[in-house]
């Protein structure tokens, strides 16, 4: 494999691993969808899974908007920092 192909693995493994963190933090921080990743995943229906899938993602979508209402000054807080980090490193 030549190094183009490991960094997008590496770059798809790291994408990964991202989602599955957020994903997570979700997992521990709603019930919402906690219950719906459980009832997503019980199903033994293959032909349902595109709802099931489907009303997961509305979920998430749901409880990571809510999460981000709740922690905004601390998420604008945080994206000031890296900035300021960023530019510090940089020059």
């Amino acid at each position: 494999m030549g190094p183009r192909v490991t960094r997008s693995l590496g770059d798809a493994a790291v994408s990964a691993a991202c989602f599955l963190a957020v994903l997570a933090g979700l997992l521990a921080a709603d019930d919402r969808v906690r219950e719906r990743v459980v009832q997503t995943l019980s199903g033994a229906d293959a032909a349902g899974w595109g709802r099931q899938a489907a009303g997961l993602a509305s979920v998430l979508a749901g409880a990571a908007l809510d999460q981000s209402l709740v922690h905004a000054p601390l998420l604008v807080f945080t994206l000031v920092a890296v900035l300021l980090l960023l530019f510090m490193v940089r020059t």
